[in-house]
């Protein structure tokens, strides 16, 4: 029997309000590493180098922090919010354009949180 893992997400743009310290509480950045890609002499390469990543709330606090910052300075912050109305994922742009032709902008942050599907 195939199971229906379906749920309402609510994607917006994000005002400071949005923003509050414990924002991310429920945010579950976590992952595990054990090979990295990298492009050498015009060719990609794969090696094994193993990391964990594992927010805390402290790294969680400095996040929201720093994306208060983004929308102060004119950035955009754009969120994911499940049911519950828990940030699931966001993305963060920056406010100014750059490189020669000014034709970058800084994508800062682009993270979903490890779900937990209900069944």
């Amino acid at each position: 029997m195939k199971k229906n893992y379906t749920q309402k997400i609510v994607i917006k743009k994000l005002e400071c309000a949005d923003l509050h310290k414990n924002a991310l509480n429920s945010f579950n950045r976590y992952q595990l590493t054990t090979h990295v890609k990298y492009l050498k002499d015009g060719t990609f390469h794969c090696k094994a180098e193993r990391f964990e990543e594992n927010w805390d709330q402290n790294k969680k606090e400095k996040i929201v922090e720093y994306l208060r910052k983004c929308l102060e300075a004119g950035g955009v912050v754009i969120g994911a919010f499940n049911e519950n109305k828990e940030i699931i994922g966001f993305a963060s742009l920056g406010h100014l354009l750059f490189g020669k032709n000014k034709e970058y902008i800084e994508l800062s942050y682009l993270h979903v949180s490890k779900l937990q599907l209900r069944t």
